[in-house]
């Protein structure tokens, strides 16, 4: 009785933590997660929504790296954040990648 339960144990927690993801950070493209596709950036990668940063293990790690990294004066060119609406990208981390 204990192999069996040790077994169903491991199927069920094992999956789980080989398989768990952690943060990474991304830009996504205003206008089209908000206008055109309309799901607000928060599904996996498309288009116009690119992941740049390894894996965190907590969100808040990933967002101050994630700001540093798309404040520097070339992300802001690739990726600007002031102007138009259709021209402005936004940060943010997931799991969705």
């Amino acid at each position: 009785m204990g192999k069996i339960f040790i077994t169903l144990l491991l199927i069920a927690i094992f999956p789980s933590c080989v398989l768990a993801k952690n943060y990474v950070g991304y830009v996504c493209h205003y206008w089209t997660a908000f206008a055109i596709v309309g799901d607000q950036g928060k599904g996996g990668p498309s288009y116009y929504k690119h992941y740049l940063t390894p894996e965190f293990n907590n969100k808040t790690d990933c967002i101050v790296y994630t700001q540093e990294l798309t404040e520097t004066p070339e992300m802001e060119v690739k990726y600007p954040i002031y102007g138009d609406p259709t021209e402005i990208w936004f940060m943010g981390c997931d799991k969705n990648w």
